[in-house]
């Protein structure tokens, strides 16, 4: 994956052109990588969350601040790269979309449900699931213990 950032980077990137840049953002990335732990899969599937944790306020500020604030750049770069590969990836952009809507703020709801009837974004969801593949979508939630299922 690693090599793949770094095409992305020299063929994509618009706002990344350096040689050294290229190499600072690779390094950084993969030992940020190493040092949470993480598969390159699963880095990838929470870019998102490391980004917050290692930009300004986040619990590895410090760090990420590194290189003159190469570390935070080099995994916004990165996540720009996750974002980009999921458009050939169905799969991943299902599981980017469902972690984006689980991360919405309590506000964001209240302001889709004032903008948006509650069918209509049933409908949305079912389409979107068609259209990565799903079969006979379904959404699935336990309220108090009671296991609710709706087919879209």
């Amino acid at each position: 994956m690693l090599e793949s950032f770094r095409k992305y980077l020299i063929n994509v990137s618009k706002s990344v052109k350096a040689d050294s840049t290229i190499n600072s953002y690779t390094r950084w990335v993969a030992k940020v990588r190493q040092r949470e732990g993480l598969s390159w899969e699963t880095f990838a599937n929470n870019i998102d969350d490391i980004v917050v944790d290692y930009d300004i306020g986040g619990t590895n500020e410090t760090y990420g601040s590194d290189g003159n604030r190469s570390v935070i750049n080099a995994l916004k770069q990165f996540a720009r790269f996750s974002e980009y590969q999921a458009v050939d990836d169905p799969l991943h952009t299902a599981k980017y979309a469902i972690k984006k809507a689980a991360a919405l703020t309590q506000e964001q709801i209240v302001e889709l449900r004032s903008t948006a009837s509650p069918g209509s974004l049933l409908i949305t969801l079912r389409n979107f699931l068609i259209a990565v593949g799903a079969e006979n979508p379904k959404l699935m939630v336990t309220i108090n213990g009671t296991e609710i299922t709706i087919n879209l």
